[in-house]
């Protein structure tokens, strides 16, 4: 079904969030992996709302993988004998889900107009690592990168900061010359969505009503 709220040919520039946006997740996943190797229901420690800094410090790239995953079993009461590094990437990924060609398609299809498209994910190395694999996956293409489908694919982890602060927004605005107010910024979280709005950003939030691959762009081909 068609959104005609908005007509992204309205916008110089769109930024796209990745998870939850582009591909879906379904955080209850790795939730309920990680309360079944603990014994415990981490609900508390881990929600998309609110997340212990030690998350936060992963997806802003001020942590290793390695001491993400000590700082995980240490929360989690748990050695690792008991989670080893693969069973605690694989319950940590559990959350990404898949990505429709249809979106794909559409992003691939923004390429054909003049308006230029970005992503700005909240991300860390073992999800990225997932997210690239998961588009390898769904393409087919062995090579395939989530640059192919942006002019440039910004994640927060490689950036040292992260959705909602000002600063991150402010990097990609300052870097790609933008015009906050002739740019739109799409994505599924309300405190993101907030972050980007204290710029001037325009913003969509994506929820479960709203497909992307449906909005309207005037001039597609």
């Amino acid at each position: 079904m068609v959104n005609s709220l908005i007509n992204l040919a309205g916008f110089d520039a769109l930024i796209f969030d990745l998870g939850g946006v582009i591909i879906n997740l379904d955080y209850q996943r790795t939730i309920n992996d990680l309360s079944a190797h603990c014994g415990f229901d981490v609900a508390s420690l881990y929600t998309q709302q609110a997340k212990t800094d030690l998350f936060n410090k992963f997806e802003a790239g001020l942590i290793e993988a390695v001491e993400f995953r000590a700082g995980l079993r240490s929360l989690l009461k748990l050695s690792e004998t008991q989670l080893s590094d693969r069973d605690l990437d694989t319950a940590w990924n559990a959350l990404i889900l898949d990505v429709p060609v249809a979106r794909l398609e559409f992003l691939k299809s923004l390429q054909k107009t003049p308006t230029p498209t970005f992503l700005l994910s909240n991300n860390n190395a073992i999800h990225k690592g997932r997210c690239d694999e998961l588009l390898r996956e769904t393409t087919g293409d062995a090579g395939a990168r989530w640059d192919d489908y942006f002019v440039k694919a910004y994640f927060s982890h490689e950036m040292g900061d992260r959705k909602p602060n000002a600063s991150i927004f402010q990097r990609v605005i300052d870097e790609q010359q933008l015009d906050p107010e002739r740019t739109l910024f799409l994505e599924d979280t309300p405190k993101n969505i907030a972050g980007a709005r204290s710029l001037g950003l325009k913003t969509l939030q994506i929820t479960a009503a709203v497909e992307i691959a449906h909005l309207p762009y005037v001039g597609l081909v």
